[in-house]
């Protein structure tokens, strides 16, 4: 007999740990009696430490409560987490606007010495960073929020950061073009300015020749031929392909070297004649 009730005692203990009841549930139903064990189903009434029936709950009444309240809880902390303060990320976002208005006016202190069709493109990416700036400014943060919220509120900072990294970097690479188009197209008008001086002299030099009865057919036709150039390098600073206008203008320097050398020599054609003319007479 002695053993039964040990094992009884040892089977109720064990349910003490598998459904742990609240203490207010204890008192009320199984006061008196160690409390609340489980539900004896063939009874439906609450089974008490000791082995008996609680005499004042069935199984539907505090035990389905106590469960509901259980998951209840869980529920309501699932759709509603807990908050924390959103004091980090209103940092981020301040930090990625001074990031971004600093890059704005690195590129438009570069944009500043870049004039006319060059600077189109790079206005238009600078117009889309400061843009971006605003977006940032529009973020709206609440004083706290939950764990899912802050996500996406970092979610949307790192987009808008990704988008104005990618702008400052497309706008260098159009700026260090835009100044090479500028430094090439420069070294055009100088080269052209040369060119037009030495056309100028060997066209005071041909009509020079000319009064003075020589042939001046072959200078006269380098000439037209320099003046040609000169005109394709007119051209060349209009162009917006620099890599062809390099190869071109390369292709032109070579023609123009050509032709000074071949007009030079039907100057120095023409001297030997004058001394030639000239030892004759004596």
């Amino acid at each position: 007999m002695k053993i039964k009730k040990i094992l009884s005692v040892a089977v109720l203990s064990a349910f003490v740990f598998i459904m742990p009841m609240p203490a207010q549930a204890a008192d009320k139903c199984c006061g008196g009696h160690g409390g609340i064990v489980v539900c004896n189903k063939a009874t439906n009434r609450l089974k008490c430490f000791d082995g008996t029936d609680s005499q004042t709950c069935a199984c539907s009444g505090l035990i389905a409560n106590a469960e509901t309240t259980t998951k209840k809880a869980a529920t309501t902390n699932k759709t509603n987490p807990p908050k924390v303060k959103n004091t980090q990320v209103k940092l981020e976002i301040e930090n990625a606007i001074k990031d971004a208005q600093n890059k704005n006016l690195v590129l438009s202190k570069k944009l500043s010495k870049i004039k006319g069709t060059e600077s189109e493109n790079i206005k238009t990416i600078i117009n889309d960073l400061e843009n971006q700036i605003e977006i940032l400014k529009n973020i709206k943060v609440p004083a706290e929020s939950n764990t899912e919220n802050i996500n996406a509120i970092r979610k949307s900072i790192n987009s808008v950061k990704t988008i104005v990294q990618k702008d400052f970097v497309e706008a260098n690479k159009a700026i260090e073009q835009a100044y090479k188009n500028i430094a090439f197209k420069n070294s055009l008008k100088t080269a052209n300015n040369d060119l037009n001086i030495k056309i100028l002299n060997f066209s005071k030099r041909i009509n020079d020749q000319k009064t003075k009865g020589y042939d001046t057919t072959a200078a006269q036709r380098i000439l037209d031929d320099l003046n040609l150039q000169s005109d394709r390098i007119q051209k060349l600073e209009t162009s917006t392909d620099l890599t062809a206008s390099q190869a071109t203008a390369k292709t032109i320097k070579a023609v123009i070297n050509k032709d000074i050398l071949a007009i030079n020599k039907t100057f120095e054609l023409h001297k030997k004649a004058k001394i030639l003319e000239a030892n004759n007479n004596q």
